[in-house]
């Protein structure tokens, strides 16, 4: 990733910050993983790039977490 960053590779930036949430998501760490998907997120569409991956590993995270956790930490990483 740091190559990316180095480049300035946005949307090279973003899929790894995506692919970490997914790795994260398979091992059952979805309060790790949300900081990595939605800055991946927020990338994606600051590029105007297509979200349906991403949106479906928030969907995944919030439905393991429930609406309200889920809120709550959206709310806690948006503040870092």
């Amino acid at each position: 990733m740091d190559i990316k960053r180095q480049l300035g590779d946005k949307s090279g930036i973003a899929s790894s910050l995506n692919n970490i949430g997914v790795i994260l998501i398979n091992e059952s760490k979805f309060e790790e993983a949300l900081p990595y998907v939605l800055q991946a997120y927020k990338i994606f569409k600051s590029l105007n790039s297509p979200l349906e991956d991403v949106q479906n590993n928030l969907t995944s995270i919030k439905n393991v977490l429930g609406e309200e956790k889920y809120r709550k930490l959206v709310s806690e990483v948006n503040l870092q």
